[in-house]
């Protein structure tokens, strides 16, 4: 394990949470989120490796998929 890693400071929402901790907020206040920039919904990616879940479980052929080969030309 790196030796430098006990340096890093806190993941910033980590600091966050203990500066909150014990706080309650007022009862008859709304809730405003601040969750902006934090990922609510599925990615194409996450989307492609669902749908493809069931071909993880096999080994592609020795000689590799035609799917993933760059046709080279000299």
């Amino acid at each position: 394990m790196n030796s430098h890693l006990s340096q890093l400071y806190p993941y910033p929402f980590e600091r966050l949470a203990q500066l909150k901790q014990g706080i309650i907020p007022p009862a008859d206040k709304a809730h405003i989120a601040l969750s902006i920039g934090e990922p609510k919904h599925a990615t194409p990616v996450s989307n492609a490796l669902i749908k493809h879940m069931t071909a993880l479980g096999s080994c592609p052929t020795t000689k590799g998929l035609l799917e993933l080969k760059f046709l080279l030309t000299f």
